[in-house]
């Protein structure tokens, strides 16, 4: 009876931090099993949330927001996470909509898209005549924005009055936001993984109470 116990106490333990890093990698699970999509394409129909995406961005729009997330444990600060947003043009046939680009801060990743953003910038000034040559070679997906998020972006193309009304704003930025994920096959192995782990804890707990209901022999 008390080893059976103990079984069933490992088992839930298992299964609790297998569901924890499963709803931890959910979103970025649900995008790595979806077929890599460039945006590019001629025949590409429009954001929809946990796309895969791959493309080389060579238009990417000044950041409109940085976000700051401080991490705390019993009062005390553990680390800081910094993410930079910027404006991505997405273009589905003649229309051209707007998503945001979120991205570490200070990073090599960022680095490059302050390259990209430049030479947009100039473009978009009249300074230059094209987008220029520099681009980020971007492997991600699709995530819904979060709310404030998704007004402060609105807010950024209403003071910079890039289009003619409030509608416009309302019918080109989208509520969606690409962020960048390093292996695919990465991500679907760990969650395959951890499913798996969750389903051996399973497993477990039920060998466990057969055991018990088996109980000692006569």
């Amino acid at each position: 009876m008390k080893k059976s116990g103990v079984l069933s106490r490992i088992a839930y333990w298992i299964i609790g931090i297998s569901l924890f890093f499963a709803v931890v990698g959910f979103e970025d699970a649900m995008v790595s099993f979806h077929k890599p999509i460039d945006i590019y394409d001629e025949d590409f129909e429009g954001v929809k949330r946990y796309m895969a995406v791959e493309s080389d961005l060579d238009i990417i729009i000044s950041s409109f927001l940085e976000e700051t997330i401080t991490h705390k444990k019993n009062g005390s600060t553990t680390g800081v996470d910094k993410y930079n947003y910027y404006s991505v043009p997405i273009f589905v046939g003649d229309e051209c909509y707007y998503v945001a680009l979120k991205v570490s801060a200070n990073t090599a990743e960022d680095n490059q898209i302050q390259k990209v953003v430049k030479e947009t910038m100039a473009y978009l000034t009249y300074r230059q005549d094209t987008y220029g040559a520099e681009k980020l070679e971007f492997q991600g997906g699709v995530y819904k924005t979060k709310k404030d998020i998704y007004e402060d972006m609105k807010e950024w193309f209403r003071e910079a009055e890039f289009f003619e009304s409030d509608a416009d704003v309302e019918k080109y930025v989208l509520p969606y936001q690409l962020e960048p994920i390093l292996s695919f096959r990465r991500v679907r192995t760990i969650f395959i993984v951890v499913v798996a782990v969750a389903l051996v804890g399973l497993l477990m707990i039920v060998i466990d109470r057969k055991v018990i209901s088996a109980g000692p022999r006569q």
